[in-house]
């Protein structure tokens, strides 16, 4: 499937199926067939010191955008700065940047978005040399205002 082709209403059609608790059947390895709650579990953002889950990073945000979660995504990605952390390590920094600019052209009424997204642009050069320096260089692009 296209990138483009997948809607809103398909992302909450989706996430209501997989998540709406009901017992589905499935066969097990043994091949009996079983029903049970097929719902999904939270995945970290790291595996140890070095790993790091490259498909929560990458899946997460573009799920609740689509899905038009916003506090979802706001709290879960691109307000947490846990995730973007994992995020700046793990790949580099245009791929936070993209989720950012998403975010933004999805929700443009959301000034934390666009609050940050504005300091990561110019934070780029030093994220890209050291990835750790996100909070310090967020905290000094930052303005003091609630959002």
């Amino acid at each position: 499937m296209h990138k483009d082709q997948f809607s809103e209403n398909d992302s909450k059609i989706s996430f209501k199926v997989f998540y709406s608790r009901k017992k589905r059947p499935y066969t097990n390895a043994e091949g009996a067939v079983i029903q049970e709650d097929r719902y999904g579990t939270s995945q970290p953002f790291r595996f140890g010191e070095d790993g790091y889950n490259n498909r929560a990073l990458n899946n997460l945000p573009y799920h609740r955008l689509h899905a038009a979660h916003v506090d979802l995504l706001k709290k879960e990605c691109l307000a947490n700065v846990h995730f973007c952390v994992a995020k700046l390590h793990a790949l580099p920094v245009e791929a936070l940047l993209d989720d950012f600019t998403a975010a933004k052209a999805a929700f443009p009424g959301k000034p934390l978005i666009t609050c940050i997204l504005e300091a990561l642009l110019l934070s780029r050069k030093g994220l890209q040399m050291d990835p750790v320096q996100f909070m310090p260089q967020l905290l000094g692009r930052l303005e003091d205002n609630e959002v």
